[in-house]
């Protein structure tokens, strides 16, 4: 170790470069990991990351960091936001391009997601809380479980990026990335005043902090499918979407209407105790990851944000 590091101080006196030199040109990239049934609106200047009202069947949100938290709460509606600038001090408006997931199957992740020209017009009495963020750079995302996921219409047609009706795999989280940040600039704000700084310390070249609403009953008999179904109903109705998502691996009969009634009405007494079990006794799915699999939903005001799987 000190053979290389004192051929790399020789080599840099040679050529006369200031070891310091080698840090300040490195760029830091932060990375804003959002995990749970979040809906994300793009407007003219920044995002809006929205959290529907699902306190009934998932924790209550909250940031987390290397070493620090900070829990949200359920409840009256608050709007927070977040602040980061450039390593020249100057603010974030990226680019917003998706980058799409290849898998070794051949099969891609997409974010769910549509254009709306006029943005989004949520109704906040349904929402948890929002979070404003500058527009990251990049999008990547991501799917920890294999799941094969459909989003139809009242209708029953398919909609977003798997319009085939057979479905595919959707991002139940999302990695915003940021390049070229000044770190030590991340901070929550609240009505004006810091609520939260966040330990973003980069390692290496990357930084990285989380927004997180997680579901509730690990140890409880849960049909994930259902509850990430009335999670995913949750968000479209933030914004009068008539969307349902729906599973073709396990479900024949969408929307979650049709499922409930389809099921029994067993379904419909078990749902407030997060115990939803099918009419035959099973649960629906064994899943025990234990991220909401609802997928999260994307509206694009500009075509500047390329929803298209390349």
């Amino acid at each position: 170790m000190n053979r290389h590091l004192g051929t790399f101080l020789t080599t840099a006196a040679l050529l006369a470069i200031p070891l310091s030199t080698f840090h300040a040109s490195a760029q830091t990239y932060l990375q804003l990991d959002l995990l749970g049934p979040l809906l994300i609106c793009e407007t003219d200047k920044n995002l809006e990351i929205w959290v529907p009202d699902v306190h009934a069947n998932h924790y209550a949100p909250g940031f987390r960091a290397a070493s620090s938290e900070y829990p949200l709460t359920h409840g009256q509606y608050k709007q927070y936001e977040m602040r980061l600038k450039r390593r020249d001090g100057t603010d974030i408006s990226g680019n917003m391009v998706i980058q799409p997931a290849n898998l070794a199957s051949g099969r891609k992740i997409a974010v769910y997601g549509e254009q709306d020209a006029a943005g989004c017009r949520v109704k906040s009495n349904l929402a948890s809380l929002s979070l404003v963020v500058p527009k990251p750079d990049t999008i990547w995302p991501q799917a920890p479980a294999d799941e094969i996921e459909d989003v139809v219409d009242d209708g029953g047609s398919s909609q977003g990026q798997f319009s085939n009706q057979s479905g595919g795999r959707y991002a139940t989280r999302v990695v915003l990335r940021y390049n070229d940040v000044k770190p030590d600039t991340a901070a929550i704000y609240q009505a004006g005043a810091i609520v939260y700084s966040p330990d973003v310390t980069p390692i290496g070249a990357e930084a990285q902090f989380t927004l997180e609403v997680v579901p509730q009953g690990e140890s409880i008999p849960v049909v994930s499918h259902l509850q990430s179904a009335i999670a995913f109903g949750q968000m479209v109705g933030m914004i009068s979407y008539p969307r349902h998502l729906c599973y073709p691996q396990d479900f024949t009969n969408c929307p979650l209407t049709s499922l409930i009634s389809k099921r029994g009405s067993q379904i419909k007494g078990a749902m407030n105790q997060h115990s939803v079990i099918a009419a035959d006794g099973l649960p629906f799915t064994s899943s025990s990851a234990k991220d909401c699999h609802a997928p999260l939903m994307l509206i694009c005001k500009t075509n500047t944000c390329n929803l298209v799987l390349q």
